[in-house]
């Protein structure tokens, strides 16, 4: 089984593909987040930021989410897996990638497709594939 965290999903949605792997379903909520809120894209040489509507990226996240399947953990396993981050001191916004990566590792995943592996390889022995590598050998 494979895990695609959001910026695989995001780069899914701009290949307009519909994986069929395994997420959580704070991805959708972190998709729609980051396509609202702006997303920077090279247009002819030119870093320029892009936000899509509300009911685009909706309908972006129903397309690119529509095969894919959701573990996540409920109230105890997710404090409990709070408690396991602050003995390995994760901080910060990085408690995300650990709870994909948690999530991925529970679900019996070999692999997390990731834009991010500088933060994920602090928490996480999973193989890590960046999503452009990824989807061209899928």
């Amino acid at each position: 089984m494979i895990y695609l965290d959001t910026s695989a999903m995001i780069r899914a949605w701009r290949l307009r593909l519909s994986p069929q792997h395994l997420t959580r379903t704070h991805s959708v909520a972190e998709f729609y987040a980051t396509l609202t809120g702006g997303l920077t894209v090279t247009v002819q040489g030119v870093k320029t930021r892009v936000k899509f509507s509300p009911t685009d990226t909706a309908q972006g996240a129903a397309a690119t989410f529509a095969k894919m399947e959701f573990k996540d953990f409920g109230g105890p396993k997710a404090l409990e897996e709070l408690t396991l981050a602050a003995e390995e001191n994760v901080q910060s916004a990085n408690i995300h990638d650990w709870m994909h990566a948690a999530v991925a590792a529970k679900a019996g995943c070999r692999e997390i497709v990731t834009t991010n592996e500088k933060h994920f390889k602090s928490v996480t022995k999973l193989k890590l594939t960046d999503p452009s590598d990824f989807f061209a050998r899928s």
